[in-house]
């Protein structure tokens, strides 16, 4: 205490020497570069990537071999694709005649001895066994030609008050038309018949 008043506290010495008001050197550098310029870095990728575009044309001969890849691929794969298909529908043919329609026959004949009227028809080359007491009660063979490998599938549709149930499923999961037995179609048609046997 002096004689005047209490003793103030001296003023703290700037850090690092710095003068008095003037901010501390590193913040006056990093002022200076966010104020000035883009650093040398950024800069240098700006140019880089402006001059991508200009540096790095597409070739017309890069497009016409690509191009004419893509096309020789592409009808490659659609040729492969039609010799499957055909392959694939003659051996459905054959399993219709051979395997599906006698199979199909006998399960009618046999319905309608049980008292459950059914026919047999082959529209159009293909099989449908039909209930007689409804036009939207059948089940039918049909060639999905999509699938890999191409295979034979049932669509089963039936009535169930005002209703049209339908669903389609193959004959054998994964399986060529050629690779059907007539105990696969058996028991196909049986689990297909369901809706009907169980009223």
């Amino acid at each position: 205490m002096t004689p005047d008043g209490p003793t103030q506290p001296a003023a703290p010495t700037p850090v690092g020497g710095a003068k008095a008001g003037l901010p501390p050197p590193k913040l006056r550098s990093f002022r200076r570069a966010k104020a000035g310029s883009a650093s040398p870095t950024l800069r240098s990728f700006r140019g880089a990537k402006a001059g991508a575009w200009h540096n790095q044309p597409v070739e017309v001969s890069l497009v016409r071999n690509r191009l004419k890849r893509a096309i020789d691929a592409a009808r490659e794969r659609g040729q492969q694709k039609r010799h499957r298909t055909a392959a694939a529908e003659r051996a459905y043919e054959a399993f219709l005649k051979e395997v599906a329609t006698p199979v199909t026959r006998l399960v009618a004949n046999t319905l309608k001895a049980e008292g459950y009227p059914f026919t047999v028809f082959t529209p159009g080359g293909g099989l449908r066994l039909a209930s007689d007491r409804g036009r939207d009660d059948y089940i039918e063979f049909a060639l999905d030609a999509d699938a890999d490998p191409p295979q034979a599938i049932g669509r089963i549709s039936h009535t169930r008050g005002s209703r049209t149930l339908s669903n389609e499923r193959p004959i054998k999961a994964d399986a060529p038309p050629d690779a059907l037995s007539e105990e696969d179609v058996l028991a196909f048609l049986l689990t297909g018949l369901e809706p009907w046997l169980e009223r």
